[in-house]
């Protein structure tokens, strides 16, 4: 009788225990309505990327305001266009992933869809970075990039752009087929016009991306002083762009590199707080804290999102002239967007940190939203530490598919021979 009290009480007390961590959400959760400032981030930093902590820590001159609060909500699940998930579900399995000679890797009998539903070693990082790259992205998306530029004086430079991704390969819409008849070899093509202020206007670049990874991609621009086009060094990636410290490999969130050129590695998994559902707040600049633009509460909350931790370094003949020495990235585990970044000097000193945020929208009429560079809504912010340069871009008045109009035209807004036709 005596033991049957004892292990009632034993189990009473087990049950409050779990009672009490699922009220404080246990030590792999944050209770949504916490707020995060610089006087208690030290208790959530497991929780934070390596960027976010070193802006809390306040070693270096761009850090955290004072001001900032990080409000935490509840996560919310994103679902994956169908279409997308049916070309996984026939392609996956045929997907290989082979190494080249330089330590790359190339995969084998991509088709569309995610390649690696489960990342598996050997390689596993390698095949998350891979998995990020064909991420879902419709045939074509148009926002305005509504930039912020400030200088280590805190002078501010505005500056808008009209930005347009065209996918010709690996698709995944309804009644298209994975490879447009015009792709030609292309996977996708990257175009920015900019149209203020006045003396950036009619500047424009366009980027091709092939559907062999191995191809070096090319990049044009559009001098209107000379109304001509021309096509830049392959260097040129890693050169700043019309005054931002954004560099061609930091477009679409983060990463717009050639993943063969890079050895990943996987560092881990973690739970890392990110902005993943914005609300309409957020095309406002008001509501971001200056001068490293932290997003206010009143643009939504913070979710704790399930992340692959991967590092990239560049390997092959370039390696030792690259951008970066190393970069890191926390990959979502649902939708496979990047939701931080970290960039390192060539002596693997933090140099970039990038923080970004989205709002899903709609890609079909069934109401399905999805998540990523290519066709969403948010906000991308580039702190650099070292130079101390801030370049934050908020993509607005986003345009899918159907919607996206002329932007749709592929010979004028994405292909090198469409920067012809500006100021025509």
């Amino acid at each position: 009788m005596v033991r049957m009290i004892e292990r009632s009480l034993l189990c009473g007390f087990l049950a409050l225990c779990v009672l009490a961590g699922a009220a404080s959400g246990g030590e792999d959760a944050i209770p949504p309505g916490t707020r995060i400032t610089n006087k208690n981030w030290k208790q959530y930093q497991q929780f934070m990327s390596t960027g976010m902590q070193a802006l809390f820590s306040g070693k270096y001159s761009w850090k955290m305001p004072d001001d900032a609060v990080i409000e935490v909500g509840s996560t919310i699940p994103i679902p994956l266009p169908k279409a997308y998930l049916k070309d996984t579900a026939a392609n996956s399995a045929s997907v290989g992933l082979k190494e080249i000679a330089d330590g790359g890797t190339l995969p084998e009998n991509y088709v569309a869809g995610i390649p690696f539903p489960v990342p598996t070693e050997p390689d596993a990082g390698a095949k998350v970075l891979w998995n990020l790259y064909y991420r879902y992205n419709p045939k074509v998306m148009r926002c305005l990039l509504d930039s912020r530029i400030v200088d280590r004086y805190l002078n501010v430079t505005t500056q808008k752009a009209d930005y347009v991704i065209s996918k010709l390969a690996h698709l995944s819409e309804p009644d298209m087929p994975h490879a447009l008849p015009e792709s030609h070899g292309i996977y996708m093509t990257d175009y920015w016009e900019f149209i203020a202020p006045e003396h950036k206007k009619y500047l424009a670049q366009d980027s091709v991306v092939y559907d062999d990874p191995l191809r070096i991609n090319e990049i044009y621009s559009f001098v209107p002083a000379t109304r001509k086009s021309l096509r830049l060094s392959s260097a040129a990636r890693c050169a700043p762009g019309a005054g931002s410290d954004f560099t061609s490999e930091d477009l679409r969130f983060g990463f717009y590199g050639q993943p063969p050129l890079f050895k990943v590695n996987l560092e881990g998994e973690k739970k890392i707080l990110a902005m993943v559902h914005l609300n309409a707040e957020y095309s406002n600049w008001d509501n971001y804290v200056p001068p490293i633009f932290i997003p206010k509460p009143s643009v939504g909350s913070w979710e704790l999102r399930d992340v692959y931790v991967i590092s990239l370094k560049r390997v092959g003949p370039d390696a030792g002239s690259y951008c970066y020495g190393k970069r890191v990235m926390y990959v979502d585990k649902e939708t496979w967007a990047p939701l931080a970044v970290e960039s390192y000097d060539r002596s693997l000193e933090l140099w970039k940190v990038h923080l970004i945020g989205y709002r899903p929208i709609p890609i079909f009429d069934d109401g399905e939203v999805i998540i990523g560079a290519g066709a969403a809504a948010g906000f991308h912010q580039l702190i650099n530490l070292r130079d101390q340069h801030v370049s934050g871009s908020v993509l607005v008045d986003v345009l899918v598919n159907a919607s996206a109009g002329k932007y749709g035209n592929v010979r004028r807004y994405g292909l090198p021979g469409g920067l012809q036709q500006i100021m025509q």
